[in-house]
């Protein structure tokens, strides 16, 4: 993966917002255009889910865009965050969506976990219905790759190809 993409993949904790900020920091001074934050976190402290938000909102200005990618397992603290982040995301998201969103973005989401399942039953409609209430934020062409994802399971690769594919 390159340099600008930072996966939040454990419960938020002080560790994790250095790390987070020094992944920003660098991102500002390589001049990137634009980074991607991928969120699959079961919690952690709300405290500093806010301050790396609210840390990541004074930079907007650094960056061209700044992409949030929501998996299955973004709950309590994680789902704080996202809120957070909402208006500078390329993609926004419900507490209802995230277990969809797990199914487009994780090729190897193991077939008998429970994120698995959950994304199996979840029916193709509730998808569209989501989209739709957050369609201002999509391009018309990435809401259709996101429905086909519905069929083809995508790589993290994949899935911030097909985010920078386009500018919001």
């Amino acid at each position: 993966m390159s340099s600008n993409v930072f996966f939040i993949d454990d419960d938020f904790s002080r560790k994790m917002s250095k790390a987070f900020i020094s992944f920003v920091e660098e991102n500002i001074t390589n001049n990137s255009k634009d980074i991607t934050i991928v969120v699959d976190s079961v919690g952690g402290d709300s405290v500093d889910a806010t301050l790396m938000s609210h840390w990541l909102r004074k930079r907007r200005g650094s960056f061209t865009a700044i992409n949030v990618v929501v998996l299955g397992n973004c709950m309590s603290a994680a789902f704080d965050f996202v809120v957070s982040v909402k208006d500078i995301a390329a993609i926004k998201t419900t507490r209802t969506a995230l277990y969809m969103l797990h199914k487009i973005f994780l090729k190897d989401l193991p077939a008998d976990s429970k994120a698995h399942k959950e994304a199996k039953r979840i029916q193709k409609a509730d998808l569209e219905a989501s989209l739709k209430a957050y369609g201002k934020v999509l391009t018309s062409s990435q809401v259709l790759a996101l429905k086909k994802g519905l069929d083809v399971y995508l790589s993290i690769e994949q899935a911030v190809s097909l985010l920078n594919a386009e500018r919001i």
